[in-house]
């Protein structure tokens, strides 16, 4: 990449950040903030340490008119190879502060969070602080905000959610209503600044045992599942699980130079080495129209494609 174009497209950003003191950084390697490993250069990522910090940002992005992403952990992502002109917003540098609060009349507790937060670090915390209902992400990838943004059904998340609050438009605004978020499309792009979670008390020793050996099976199984990312595509196709769709087409292992579909799990895509993001997307493209030809499927992309 011309580093003097490079510098002259991310200078409106630079200005901005400096004014509201949030630091950035110019010209990073997507390849090193994704799970799987690809990417080009990206304009600009920037590290707002505060929620109002975080909404004031993207009210100056978006009057700009500079186009801007939520990263959390690159989980979802699919970085193209050549220069991605936009700015990714990063959540990881918000203080990270669980708080465990009471609930009146109940030996249970919310869960506040910021959105930035790993959700597997929040399963693992619930469960030794004595509570269920989240362990099942022991073993996942992403943020709390990736997962509020996808509306994501495993480990009775939503069920557990109780509200959140994200930017729009440049304002912090709240959602303490789950009916009313299951009937509305957050747009995108968006970002998730933090949620409230009822988890429940674990009331006996076989329960804590039960639930602790939960997650220490999921974190075992996430040692593969960092060698790649995913899931790729949508985890349900006409009410079928994607995964045994790929295997039973015989696509585990199957590759496109260095990117191959996972043998511990067919809805997941590794790198092998040093993979470009056109390999990948050959890849996908290949699994779905094969896919598509023994079960009559069509498969849909779970992944952000940024370029």
């Amino acid at each position: 990449m011309d580093m003097d174009s490079l510098m002259d497209r991310a200078k409106p950003v630079t200005d901005i950040c400096q004014q509201l003191e949030v630091a950035v950084r110019c010209g990073q390697k997507m390849k090193n903030h994704t799970a799987l490993g690809v990417g080009g250069e990206i304009d600009a990522i920037a590290y707002p340490e505060t929620p109002e910090a975080a909404a004031m940002l993207v009210a100056e992005l978006d009057k700009a008119n500079i186009p801007w992403s939520a990263l959390g952990r690159g989980s979802r992502i699919l970085a193209k190879d050549q220069a991605i002109n936009r700015i990714a917003i990063s959540l990881k540098l918000l203080e990270e502060v669980l708080l465990f609060k009471d609930i009146e009349n109940r030996e249970d507790k919310l869960v506040q969070v910021h959105g930035g937060y790993q959700l597997s670090k929040l399963a693992i915390a619930t469960v030794e602080r004595g509570f269920w209902r989240l362990e099942n992400f022991a073993s996942h990838l992403g943020t709390v905000g990736s997962a509020i943004y996808r509306k994501e059904q495993q480990g009775l998340f939503m069920s557990a959610l109780k509200g959140f609050t994200y930017v729009c438009d440049g304002k912090i605004k709240k959602i303490e209503n789950y009916e009313l978020f299951e009937k509305m499309d957050l747009k995108y792009p968006c970002l998730i600044l933090g949620a409230s979670l009822d988890v429940l008390k674990i009331k006996s020793a076989y329960g804590q045992e039960k639930h602790s050996s939960t997650v220490k099976r999921l974190l075992k199984k996430r040692r593969e599942d960092l060698l790649g990312t995913g899931p790729v595509f949508e985890e349900k196709a006409k009410s079928l699980s994607t995964r045994k769709l790929i295997a039973d087409a015989g696509l585990k292992g199957f590759s496109c130079g260095s990117a191959m579909i996972a043998t511990h799990n067919a809805n997941f895509i590794v790198n092998k080495g040093n993979a470009a993001t056109t390999e990948v997307l050959e890849l996908i493209e290949q699994v779905k129209d094969k896919v598509k030809k023994h079960s009559g499927i069509e498969l849909k992309l779970a992944l952000e494609i940024w370029e």
